[in-house]
């Protein structure tokens, strides 16, 4: 339940070494966050992909 994010979908992977990725497909912005098994769990990914979501769509409210 993506309610009271700024996420449209998210798929919940794994990679070895932490790895933020962004690409643009058409008019979205795309940002990948892969992190190991057992470093942070889903609900941690979601909430940092969220907030860095939030900071690209209102940069001032990195300064907040």
């Amino acid at each position: 339940d993506l309610t009271r994010t700024r996420l449209a979908h998210v798929e919940l992977g794994a990679s070895a070494a932490p790895t933020l990725s962004i690409a643009r497909e058409g008019d979205v912005l795309v940002a990948t966050l892969a992190v190991a098994a057992g470093t942070l769990d889903d609900d941690a990914v979601i909430a940092c992909l969220d907030g860095f979501a939030g900071r690209l769509d209102e940069p001032l409210r990195h300064l907040l």
